[in-house]
């Protein structure tokens, strides 16, 4: 198993971040890529935007070895 991450931030508004692992085994090894910027848009509301790859090397039959999600969402932050 490994895995990183990494961040970056532009100003108190906008950061984006960086997320990889991979898993190893004989049978399969996996690998997984998330970057994901956020831009405060209020005090507690941001718009965050997402891509994540996945990849497996060896995929159970009947499914593709490398898979991708692209996300946009809001995100309220709850507390103080």
């Amino acid at each position: 198993i490994a895995a990183s991450r990494a961040g970056l931030v532009f100003n108190d508004a906008v950061k984006l971040a960086n997320d990889t692992n991979l898993i190893y085994a004989d049978t399969s090894t996996q690998i997984g890529n998330k970057t994901t910027l956020t831009a405060l848009l209020t005090k507690r509301l941001s718009a965050r935007v997402s891509f994540e790859v996945r990849h497996e090397t060896d995929p159970q039959p009947g499914f593709e070895p490398t898979d991708t999600a692209s996300r946009f969402s809001l995100v309220y932050a709850f507390g103080d």
